[in-house]
């Protein structure tokens, strides 16, 4: 055996002169050089090896089959490490024992390459080759015999076959879970070069949390002592940005229609306000159209999930639906025009509306118990009143009435009368309809009939002098227009006192308020009828 393993060591330094079988006698034979001359040296003195004649003395060019006699102890394999690796070979072994100098190493039964020597014979570096994946026997041979150990395991190369999920934000922190073969007791797995956190592992799955990176796709790669695999495939997801949210407001019972517009928003998996999902509606990546869910008054945190991660928060604020306590004043002009103050709660940003119409110049106070506002025009009778706001409406029934226009008195006829009244008098005009009343010098006459254009009174009794004449209705006041109330005529003397029964005689009556007066005479007119200016005479 020893010649044998010399015989090749010596052939692989190209020391051979001939092709010499192994054993004494042959011819053929190996010479010393000193290169030689020293390994064998060291080949002695490692294995204690003793013979006949000592190394030093067999000059150079002799036969050394012949010249050494050496005596080779056996191997002693004592540890192996690492225990395990690729199927593929290609590991460096140390092998740890004593005696191993010189020796040939095996591993599963094929050599093993690349080998290296210490001095004291006590370790071996060796590059394993290509085996089948399970236990390998590590064998080492040297002229004194064979040491073996089942120290070491060929690993099969992994493979991915699935990522799950294949996005996750940029921050990382995704749990992922990676499918495929040979995967247990993984050394590393790395997303794009950056390690991820190794939670757990089996032969076919492991789960990691993926560290952070950029955007885009991300190659995923799992080391085992078997090797490395093949890649697959994680996309990298930029989170999502809201840069507006409209309408920014709304009632507290939700349905309000948002639209939020921003990047990175498309696949959104979640919209929610203050913790609660929205329902959404559409999305196109950089719009999302959601309807709000009921929440509690105040401003609320929006925010947009996506696989990519959490956008940025933006604000809603849920407004409590406005509540009506009164207006004042409570009536006007169906001219419209008339300013109303509406008391309630949760009036800010309110509109009014009155019998349906919007009133104009609406301004509400800072606590939002208030609205000045002017109504539009409207028709006559009890309104409702409504106020508005982004969380709801409110209604007042009846609360504002429209009072027809105030009447105006455009004529009257006649326009004197007797103080002791009772006069027909008629008032022609406008805006009659539903009069309350009629007075003369504030004092009521009698309406005996009337229509929109024209009211017949009879006069009360009054003070001689002027009246102011007024008609009241629904809608006001009418202008004032003037009646006179007369005096009754006395007449203290007739003078002529007498003629003929042919008449014709000129007659000059006395007393007073007689101006405008008619005279008769047995019940028949006189004519020719003159007046003084102060009323007291009468030429007829």
């Amino acid at each position: 055996m020893f010649r044998a393993l010399l015989s090749a060591e010596l052939s692989a330094r190209g020391e051979r002169d001939a092709a010499a079988p192994d054993r004494p006698g042959d011819k053929g034979a190996f010479r010393v050089n000193p290169n030689v001359h020293s390994w064998l040296q060291a080949l002695r003195a490692t294995h204690g090896l003793i013979g006949r004649d000592m190394l030093p003395a067999a000059p150079p060019g002799a036969d050394l089959l012949t010249a050494v006699p050496l005596a080779v102890p056996a191997p002693v394999l004592t540890s192996v490490t690492p225990t395990q690796g690729p199927a593929t070979g290609g590991t460096q072994l140390t092998l740890t024992g004593s005696n191993l100098a010189g020796a040939t190493v095996t591993v599963g039964g094929r050599a093993a390459t690349n080998l290296f020597y210490n001095a004291a014979g006590t370790q071996i570096l060796a590059t394993t080759p290509p085996g089948t994946a399970g236990p390998a026997t590590v064998t080492v041979t040297t002229p004194g015999g064979t040491s073996s150990r089942t120290g070491f395991t060929y690993v099969a190369v992994p493979t991915l076959t699935s990522v799950s999920p294949v996005k996750g934000p940029t921050a990382g922190g995704t749990r992922l879970t990676l499918t495929g073969t040979n995967l247990a007791n993984p050394v590393r797995v790395t997303v794009n070069g950056a390690p991820a956190t190794i939670l757990s592992s089996t032969g076919t799955q492991i789960t990691v949390t993926a560290p952070a990176g950029t955007a885009g796709p991300a190659t995923v790669v799992v080391t085992t002592a078997g090797g490395t695999s093949n890649t697959a495939t994680y996309t990298y997801l930029a989170a999502p940005v809201v840069t507006s949210l409209s309408p920014t407001q709304g009632p507290r019972g939700g349905g309000t229609r948002l639209t939020l517009t921003g990047t990175n928003l498309a696949n959104a998996t979640q919209v929610t306000v203050n913790g609660v999902p929205a329902a959404i509606l559409g999305n196109t990546g950089t719009q999302i159209t959601a309807t709000a869910p009921a929440g509690t008054a105040g401003p609320a945190t929006v925010v947009v999930t996506t696989a990519g991660g959490t956008s940025n928060p933006t604000t809603y604020t849920y407004l409590a639906a406005p509540t009506l306590g009164s207006v004042a004043p409570n009536r006007g002009t169906t001219a419209g025009g008339t300013q109303i103050t509406i008391t309630g709660t949760n009036l800010a940003g309110a509109t009014v509306s009155i019998d349906g119409r919007a009133a104009t110049s609406v301004y509400a106070n800072a606590a939002g118990t208030q609205l000045i506002a002017t109504t539009p025009p409207g028709s006559s009778g009890a309104t409702n009143v409504t106020v508005t706001t982004p969380a709801g409406s409110a209604t007042l029934a009846n609360g504002f009435t429209y009072l027809p226009p105030a009447p105006v008195i455009s004529s009257i006829a006649p326009v004197q009368g007797p103080t002791a009244g009772g006069q027909i008098v008629t008032l022609t005009g406008a805006g009659f309809t539903g009069a309350t009343g009629v007075t003369f010098n504030g004092t009521a006459a009698t309406i005996v009939s009337g229509t929109g254009t024209q009211l017949v009174v009879r006069t009360p009794t009054g003070t001689a002098g002027p009246a102011t004449v007024l008609v009241t209705t629904a809608g006001g006041t009418s202008n004032a227009v003037a009646y006179t109330y007369l005096p009754a005529p006395t007449l203290t003397s007739v003078s002529p006192n007498s003629g003929t029964t042919s008449g014709g005689r000129q007659i000059v009556l006395t007393g007073t308020n007689l101006a405008g007066a008619t005279v008769t005479i047995g019940g028949r007119a006189a004519t020719n009828l003159f007046y003084n200016a102060a009323g007291t005479q009468i030429l007829a």
